[in-house]
């Protein structure tokens, strides 16, 4: 990895994860899972940690982050399916850089001290109901708080309208429409909302999500998978928020029982320009934040048993500035390697092993 501050090396990030399934009655099943990882951030990852697209990246610190989520599904009657999720998330620095210290040349925008720490909870009830075998309609909802180390605080709401189609038993289709609305709660002294005088914000979202069978023959299957969407992030270190488009593409083969292999591309781009910061008399004049990321992934995971699966990949990443930045470069490559094993208390399909 080559990061902002021109210091180069590999970066190690340790992670485990559980995850345990129960069918609580006929009608109802419960999913747990918890995450945990210790290490240097992987910067590709940033974006779940410090914010979407983070356009100021920190100096390279150890970190510790953990996950842990609860859903019900609720079958009520053969056409109505209810839903409730519940995540909390939570990361921390463990060696924080100085907090005066600035980031490729810059300071943050709106006069803030670097962050070093986060909570995230989020509440998801949800509705789904089957008009035909092959169509639904989904209600959902999504209610979010989130808490920064530099006192920043906001509230975020995001209601939207699903619809879920079956194409084939292997094709599936999924359209999300919506709005984002978002509302600080807190503000340290002396730094501006990322929402300006107001206080709030409020922006349409919508997604895509096609999944299609290319190819099968004599126990070969080759999948696709194409994701498309317009989203609204907030960034509370530079106290902005600006509207997301992001598209990516995968292709997925399958050789049962043993092999699974994914090649995937995805890219994502602020769709407005963040505001200008201002020079400082001496100083440099400021870099272009990043707000422009994308990543080519290939990973091979391969059945070792019926409970057991061993992953290896790489991923290719880059990020430069907003696209109308004059003489648009992207100018942070990062190359990635993994190993994952993963254990399951029960066999698993082979066709569920290969959408995990």
């Amino acid at each position: 990895n080559q990061n902002q501050t021109s210091s180069s090396g590999p970066l190690i990030l340790h992670s485990a994860g559980l995850t345990l399934d129960a069918k609580l009655s006929p009608r109802v099943t419960f999913q747990t899972d918890a995450t945990g990882s210790v290490g240097s951030p992987d910067y590709t990852a940033l974006p779940l940690v410090l914010g979407t697209v983070q356009g100021a990246l920190p100096p390279i610190a150890n970190l510790a982050s953990g996950t842990a989520g609860a859903r019900v599904k609720f079958q009520t009657t053969r056409r109505w399916e209810l839903d409730l999720a519940g995540t909390v998330f939570h990361w921390q620095f463990l060696n924080a850089p100085d907090s005066t210290s600035t980031v490729a040349g810059q300071t943050s925008s709106a006069g803030q001290t670097l962050v070093t720490g986060q909570t995230f909870v989020t509440v998801q009830p949800g509705a789904l109901f089957t008009l035909t075998p092959r169509d639904g309609v989904g209600l959902d909802a999504s209610i979010g708080e989130a808490s920064y180390s530099n006192g920043v605080e906001f509230l975020v709401v995001t209601p939207a309208v699903t619809w879920r189609r079956h194409v084939s038993p292997l094709d599936r289709l999924r359209l999300s429409l919506g709005v984002t609305y978002a509302r600080s709660l807190a503000t340290p002294p002396g730094a501006m909302t990322p929402f300006g005088s107001s206080g709030s914000t409020a922006a349409p979202i919508g997604s895509l999500d096609l999944t299609s069978q290319l190819f099968r023959r004599e126990g070969i299957t080759v999948l696709s998978n194409l994701t498309g969407g317009v989203d609204l992030y907030v960034d509370p270190i530079l106290g902005i928020a600006l509207p997301r488009g992001e598209a990516g593409a995968g292709l997925t083969a399958i050789a049962i029982p043993l092999w699974t292999i994914t090649l995937r591309g995805d890219f994502a781009t602020a769709l407005k320009d963040p505001p200008l910061q201002a020079a400082v008399v001496g100083q440099p004049p400021p870099i272009p934040l990043d707000e422009t990321a994308f990543s080519v992934s290939l990973s091979g995971r391969r059945r070792v048993s019926e409970n057991m699966f061993l992953e290896v990949g790489g991923l290719w990443a880059d990020r430069g500035p907003v696209l109308s930045t004059p003489d648009f470069s992207f100018h942070q490559r990062q190359l990635w390697v993994h190993v994952s094993l993963t254990v399951t208390t029960r066999p698993i399909p082979r066709l569920a092993q290969s959408q995990k």
